[in-house]
């Protein structure tokens, strides 16, 4: 970050830094059933999961007491502490994100009614694309590696205490297959304009001083979400990460 004299700048991020989402883990979970059982169990499988996780609202979404209106709305209106989108901005971008990812996998008539691609429900030709999607790439990468044309997953630091993980912001599928095959390091894109996301400033996070979050609330967020990562992943192999890093 401090060295690089453009915007942007690309580091090959070892495994035991990277911080996986929920949505991630489940990707795996269809990948690893796709190994030992072939599509037609992954279909099963990953339907199951639309069918079993049914978010009503935000609050049920983000696994948090309900006590803010914001938290009522629509699971795709969920923000986390330290976006700059509202609600309504971020419901919106993941609609039109879900129109144009159907459109490029083949789901021309795809309408908001077939859902979204974190949770169910959905419709029986939204979770044939995702599987499809996932399995190419999957297939892909396991042959032949990472391939630039793609384009960079560009990717975002979390930070506490001097200690770091790193989650993408985009290019969540092949990350998820990086970590399935166990790929080494992955090349991602940074970007100097909003590098790293400290948890000691927490009250200056945007949905922090919109009110979306107190202060606790947030950093309690935080910590949920990658106290996990941060205790079983980075810590024990700190030494390991810093000589490869």
């Amino acid at each position: 970050m401090y060295v690089s004299k453009q915007r942007r700048y690309v580091v090959d991020v070892p495994l035991a830094l990277l911080a996986s989402t929920n949505l991630m883990h489940i990707w795996i979970e269809v990948i690893r059933v796709y190994e030992r059982g072939g599509r037609g169990a992954a279909l099963r499988f990953f339907s199951d999961y639309f069918n079993e996780f049914q978010p009503r609202n935000v609050a049920e979404f983000l696994n948090v007491m309900p006590n803010k209106k914001w938290l009522l709305l629509d699971p795709l209106a969920y923000v986390y502490p330290w976006d700059a989108s509202t609600p309504e901005e971020k419901r919106e971008f993941r609609i039109k994100l879900m129109r144009d990812e159907a459109k490029k996998n083949g789901f021309e008539a795809w309408r908001e009614e077939d859902g979204w691609k974190g949770f169910g429900p959905v419709s029986p030709k939204l979770v044939e694309m995702e599987l499809k999607r996932l399995i190419d790439a999957y297939e892909s990468i396991r042959s032949i590696g990472l391939r630039e044309e793609f384009g960079l997953i560009r990717a975002r630091i979390f930070s506490t205490k001097g200690e770091e993980v790193i989650q993408p912001r985009h290019g969540w599928h092949r990350v998820a297959i990086c970590l399935a095959l166990e790929i080494e390091s992955i090349p991602m894109l940074f970007d100097k304009d909003n590098p790293v996301i400290r948890l000691e400033e927490a009250h200056l996070w945007p949905n922090v001083r919109r009110g979306l979050y107190t202060e606790e609330e947030a950093t309690d967020f935080f910590r949920r979400r990658f106290e996990r990562h941060l205790q079983e992943r980075l810590w024990p192999k700190r030494e390991v990460i810093r000589q490869a890093v």
